[in-house]
C-alpha cells in the first residue's frame, strides 16, 4: 500500500478501502491519506482509523476531520489526539470531543487547545477539564476561560490554577473564584494575583484569605487591598500582615484599620508604617498605638506623629 501512487489511492473504491487491514492503514503516508475523499474517510472502520500513524492523522485536512463520525473520533488513540492541530480540533464537533477520554484530553497541547471553540469548551465534562495538562491550560485564551462554567472552574486542579495568568484570572467571576479550594488560592502566583477583580477579592471567604501566600498578598494591587473587608483582614495572620507594603497599607479604610489586632499592628514592617496617612494615624486606637514597636515608631514622620495624642505618645516605651 505504501507504494501506491496518489492516483491509485484515489481510484480505490469503497469496497477496496473497506478491506484494507490495520497494517495497511498504518502504512499510508501523509500524501496518500490527503487524497482520500471525505466519503472514504467517513467509511473507514474504527479499527482502520485507530491504525493510522500519527503523521497521517496530522496530515488530514479539516474537511476530512469534519467527516469523521463520532464513533471514529472516539476510536482515535491518545497518540493520534496528541498529533491533532488546532485547526483539526476546531473541525471536530462537541459530540466528537465528548468521546475523548481523560488521557486524550491530557494529550492536547498548548497550541492545539486553541482550536477548541467556546461552545465546545462549555460542553466538556468536569473530568475532561481536570485532565487538561498545565501546558494546555496556559494556552487557553481569555474567551475560552470565560466560557468555562462554574462547575468546570471548580474542577480545575491546584496545578492548573497555579499556571493561570492574570488575564485568565481576570475573566473569572466571583462565583468562579469562590469554588477555589484553599490550596488553589495558595497556588495563585504573585504575578497572576493582580488579575482577580475587586469583586472577586471582596468575595473571598475568610478561609481563602487565610490561605493567601505572602507573595500573593505582595502581588495584590492597592485597589484589591482596598476591597478587602474587616472580616477578611481578621482572617490574616501576622506573617500575612507583615507582607503588606507601604502603598497597600495606605489604602485601607480607617474603619477597617481600627479593627486590626495589636499583634497585627505590631507585625507591620517599619517601612510599611511610613505609608499610613494622617487620617489612618488619627484612627489608631490607644491599644494599637501602644503596640507599635520601637522600629515602627522610629520610622514615623513628624507629620504622622503629630496626629497622635499626648496620651498616645506617653504610651511609647
Amino acid at each position: 500500500v505504501a507504494a501506491l501512487s496518489t492516483a491509485q489511492i484515489t481510484a480505490l473504491d469503497s469496497g477496496q478501502i473497506a478491506v484494507l487491514t490495520s497494517k495497511q492503514m498504518a502504512a499510508l503516508g501523509t500524501v496518500q491519506i490527503g487524497v482520500l475523499p471525505t466519503g472514504a474517510i467517513a467509511g473507514l472502520t474504527t479499527l482502520q482509523v485507530a491504525a493510522l500513524n500519527t503523521a497521517a492523522v496530522a496530515a488530514l485536512n479539516t474537511a476530512q476531520i469534519a467527516a469523521l463520525t463520532t464513533a471514529q473520533a472516539e476510536a482515535l488513540t491518545t497518540l493520534q489526539v496528541a498529533a491533532l492541530t488546532s485547526a483539526q480540533l476546531a473541525a471536530l464537533g462537541a459530540d466528537d470531543l465528548a468521546t475523548f477520554s481523560t488521557k486524550d484530553m491530557a494529550a492536547i497541547g498548548s497550541l492545539a487547545v486553541d482550536g477548541l471553540s467556546t461552545d465546545v469548551i462549555a460542553t466538556l465534562s468536569t473530568a475532561q477539564i481536570a485532565a487538561l495538562s498545565t501546558i494546555a491550560i496556559t494556552g487557553l485564551s481569555t474567551k475560552q476561560i470565560d466560557a468555562l462554567t462554574t462547575a468546570q472552574v471548580e474542577a480545575l486542579g491546584t496545578g492548573q490554577v497555579a499556571v493561570l495568568n492574570s488575564t485568565q484570572l481576570a475573566v473569572l467571576s466571583p462565583e468562579d473564584i469562590a469554588t477555589f479550594a484553599t490550596k488553589d488560592i495558595a497556588a495563585i502566583s504573585a504575578g497572576a494575583m493582580s488579575g482577580l477583580s475587586t469583586a472577586a477579592i471582596g468575595a473571598l471567604t475568610s478561609a481563602q484569605v487565610a490561605a493567601l501566600t505572602t507573595s500573593g498578598i505582595g502581588g495584590m494591587s492597592t485597589k484589591q487591598v482596598a476591597a478587602l473587608a474587616v472580616a477578611q483582614f481578621a482572617a490574616m495572620n501576622t506573617t500575612q500582615i507583615a507582607a503588606l507594603s507601604s502603598a497597600q497599607i495606605g489604602v485601607i479604610a480607617t474603619s477597617t484599620l481600627a479593627t486590626l489586632s495589636t499583634s497585627q499592628v505590631a507585625a507591620l514592617g517599619a517601612s510599611t508604617v511610613t505609608g499610613l496617612t494622617s487620617n489612618q494615624m488619627d484612627a489608631l486606637n490607644s491599644g494599637q498605638v501602644e503596640a507599635l514597636t520601637t522600629s515602627q515608631v522610629a520610622s514615623l514622620s513628624s507629620a504622622q506623629l503629630a496626629m497622635l495624642t499626648s496620651q498616645d505618645i506617653a504610651s511609647f516605651s
